[in-house]
C-alpha cells in the first residue's frame, strides 16, 4: 500500500516494529521509523503489557534498534543516544541539549549509525 500511494517511509508503532517487517519495507525502497506513544501511554504499556523492559529504557530502545529501523521518534532522546553509544561502539561525542531535543551533534551520530 505504501508504494501505491507514493509514500517514501513507513512509521511503525514501536511494539509492531519487527526485523521482518522492517526488512520488507527496506526491500521495497522505503525508509522506516519507529514511534513511541506519549509519556502517559508508554507508562500504561510498561506497567500493563511489557514486563521485560522499562519505560523507554535502554533495553526497550535496543530491542527496537535491532529491528533495523532507519529512525526513531522517542520521548527520552538522552537514553536513546546512550543506547546507540553502547550498541554501536560510539565512544565519544559532544552533547548539546535544549528542551529534551537532540542536538545536531547527536543527530550526526544517529545518521552515521543508521545511514539512509
Amino acid at each position: 500500500r505504501c508504494i501505491a500511494v507514493g509514500a517514501s517511509e513507513v512509521h511503525f508503532k514501536y511494539d509492531t516494529c519487527s526485523y521482518e517487517r522492517v526488512q520488507v519495507a527496506h526491500a521495497a525502497g522505503l525508509t522506516t521509523m519507529a514511534w513511541f506513544r506519549g509519556p502517559i501511554g508508554m507508562k500504561d504499556d510498561y506497567l500493563n503489557k511489557y514486563f521485560d523492559v522499562g519505560n523507554e529504557d535502554e533495553a526497550m530502545y535496543t530491542t527496537v534498534l535491532r529491528s533495523g529501523v532507519t529512525s526513531m521518534c522517542v520521548n527520552r532522546p538522552g537514553i536513546l543516544v546512550n543506547a546507540l553509544k553502547k550498541t554501536q561502539g560510539v565512544e565519544s561525542h559532544r552533547h548539546i541539549w535544549h528542551d529534551q531535543t537532540l542536538a545536531r551533534s547527536d543527530m550526526e551520530i544517529v545518521n552515521k549509525i543508521h545511514p539512509e
